[in-house]
């Protein structure tokens, strides 16, 4: 048949337009990587309003499947509903991989999020199956953290209409760390460890799984506080993966500032994770983002707020580290001594013959008295790496 819409021919197979994404007929079964249904999943009903791709902002016919200008899928209208049950709100701001919507859940009268997987017309196989399997990933990661409050917790798994994949999770009614901080202002020190301390939670968990799961894209935009009891979210389990010793990932992925050098080359681990939460906690306390090495300096926080205890700066630039080995060795460690309000975490001695474990407030090794060095704080005149809290640097003597 032609298509109503650009006059294409439609082979009898299809029930959308290949030329225009102009849809013919309404799909009669769905699929579900969890559960299968008869009916249909998402009722669009008549339309005669033309879509405008939040992409490329090109507007296509109103009954077009893929924006006819850049291909993506288009999102759906308002007033939509999945499954049934869910009726689409509004359109928050699309990511890389996924679009999200606010909608409401006409069994409990609540606010649901609903993520939908970015489908692209023409994408090769390949690469459609790769970006479904990491859609997949996300919501297998919720729904094994459905019991860590900080983390939305999954309602329904990855369900598949036609092109269209998505699954539906906890809406979390509040801001996120960046809103509050340009909004209101910086985060006093014991909000900032409260949160870091629930960031930590969820991280203990992910990456305690075999292999384990590193997130690699903990912000300041992807931690929302809740208005009902101030409590953080962590969001946006999208890019987070598995990780064994020798695994390459993709070199680039996360956000200028706050990820990890490691991560930038592809070889995340879940040390990567605790640099974007320092990164993040030092946001909060000082509305800067620590990408210059001069900010990751012994006192460099404090000097942008000079509220911050010394005990919480050393823990933040400890982990700010550029050398994976000289940052807290797990998740759990970091959450202990953000308890304890202090460092207590222990330093091995560089030297090859020695490596004596050392308090990371020593600044010689107490067995071989080697300099204990900090590779995130260099000298700026000779560029010497230099031990926490030496006032001059040991290789010029230029005051730090």
């Amino acid at each position: 048949m032609k298509c109503p819409n650009c006059q294409s021919y439609i082979p009898p197979s299809l029930d959308s337009c290949n030329s225009c994404g102009y849809i013919v007929t309404a799909s009669a079964t769905a699929t579900t990587t969890t559960t299968t249904t008869s009916n249909p999943v998402y009722n669009i009903g008549a339309t005669k309003t033309p879509i405008k791709c939040d992409y490329c902002n090109n507007v296509s016919s109103p009954n077009a499947l893929y924006c006819s200008y850049c291909q993506t899928i288009l999102p759906l209208p308002v007033s939509t509903v999945i499954a049934g049950r869910w009726v689409i709100r509004r359109s928050l701001k699309p990511g890389g991989m996924g679009r999200v919507y606010v909608a409401t859940d006409q069994n409990t009268r609540s606010d649901v999020v609903v993520k939908e997987l970015l489908e692209e017309q023409g994408r090769p196989h390949d690469a459609r199956q790769t970006f479904l399997d990491h859609f997949l990933n996300e919501a297998k990661v919720l729904e094994s953290l459905k019991m860590v409050r900080s983390v939305p917790s999954l309602i329904k798994g990855v369900t598949q209409e036609g092109p269209r994949h998505y699954f539906v999770m906890e809406y979390i009614d509040g801001e996120d760390v960046s809103e509050i901080v340009t909004g209101k202002g910086l985060l006093d020190s014991r909000k900032v460890i409260e949160y870091g301390i629930s960031v930590c939670e969820a991280l203990e968990i992910i990456h305690a799984r075999n292999p384990p799961i590193v997130h690699r894209d903990i912000k300041p935009d992807n931690l929302k506080i809740r208005k009902s009891d101030g409590s953080l979210a962590l969001l946006d389990f999208g890019i987070a993966r598995s990780v064994r010793e020798g695994t390459n990932l993709t070199k680039g992925v996360g956000t200028k500032g706050y990820v990890a050098p490691e991560q930038k080359e592809g070889d995340a681990e879940p040390r990567s994770d605790l640099y974007s939460l320092a990164a993040t906690m030092y946001y909060m306390l000082s509305g800067s983002v620590p990408d210059d090495p001069q900010q990751r300096m012994q006192g460099a926080l404090r000097r942008l707020n000079p509220k911050v205890e010394v005990d919480l700066e050393e823990i933040i630039l400890s982990n700010l580290n550029e050398n994976p080995q000289e940052r807290y060795n797990s998740a759990s460690e970091l959450s202990h001594d953000l308890k304890q309000g202090k460092m207590t975490q222990t330093i091995g001695c560089p030297n090859k013959n020695c490596l004596t474990p050392n308090n990371r407030r020593m600044i010689y090794c107490v067995k071989c008295a080697t300099p204990l060095i900090n590779k995130s704080r260099q000298c700026i005149k000779c560029s010497s790496f230099i031990p926490f809290r030496v006032k001059f640097c040991p290789t010029c003597g230029n005051q730090v």
